[in-house]
Formats: structure tokens, C-alpha cells, sequence
């Protein structure tokens, strides 16, 4: 819906790892990668999130992850993107599979991901 939101962006392993861990009042974080399999789960994370999962920047699949939760998730399909959202973004935004969404990195961020692809 042409909509902006400011994100945070998890490239590294260890960010990956991290992900939105012990946040109370989480922010959008968005996890970039390779074309891979992606798995996810929500261990130590106290608040339920809105999960999608993108190919090429189109919604593969969405998830909500359950807080605290050690079951893993995710797309039958690789994936290179996935977003995490306060629980409701979703529905506020109308989302749904298949819609498409762009990301626009800071060039300190877009570094960051072509020397960690390396």
C-alpha cells in the first residue's frame, strides 16, 4: 500500500541469532540472505510477532510466532528475506501472500550484506 516503516536489519550470523530476542516492544526487523531454507522460532522472545517470509520480494508465507516457543517454522520454499513484526501488523496492513514488497538499504547497510555474502 506504497507505505514506508523504519526497520531494523539483521545480515550477520550473529544478528541473524539474535533476531528480536528479550524485546518487549519490538520494532520490524528484516533478515537478509542468501536464497536458503529458513527455519525460525521464538525462544526468548516474550511477545507474539508477525512472521513473513519472502522470495524475491513476494510473501511466500506467513507465520505468527508464538512467544517463547522452541517449535521451529518456516516456508517449504527457500526464501532470501524475512521480516519480523509486532504481532497485528499483518492484518493493519493487509497483507497477503503473494504481494510484493521493497526494501531500501542505507549504502552502509547494503556493504554490510554484499561483504557478509562473500
Amino acid at each position: 500500500n506504497d507505505k514506508k516503516y523504519a526497520s531494523l536489519t539483521a545480515i550477520t550470523a550473529e544478528e541473524q541469532a539474535l533476531g528480536l530476542m528479550h524485546q518487549k516492544n519490538p520494532p520490524i526487523m528484516i533478515f537478509l540472505s542468501k536464497m536458503e531454507e529458513k527455519k525460525f522460532w521464538m525462544k526468548n522472545c516474550p511477545v507474539p510477532l508477525d512472521i513473513l517470509f519472502c522470495r524475491n520480494n513476494s510473501i511466500i508465507d506467513i507465520h505468527k510466532g508464538e512467544p517463547n516457543s522452541i517449535k521451529e517454522f518456516g516456508p517449504k520454499q527457500k526464501c532470501n528475506i524475512v521480516i519480523e513484526a509486532p504481532h497485528g501488523f499483518v492484518k493493519k496492513c493487509g497483507l497477503n501472500l503473494g504481494n510484493k514488497i521493497q526494501i531500501s538499504l542505507c549504502l552502509e547497510t547494503m556493504a554490510k550484506f554484499i561483504t557478509n555474502q562473500l
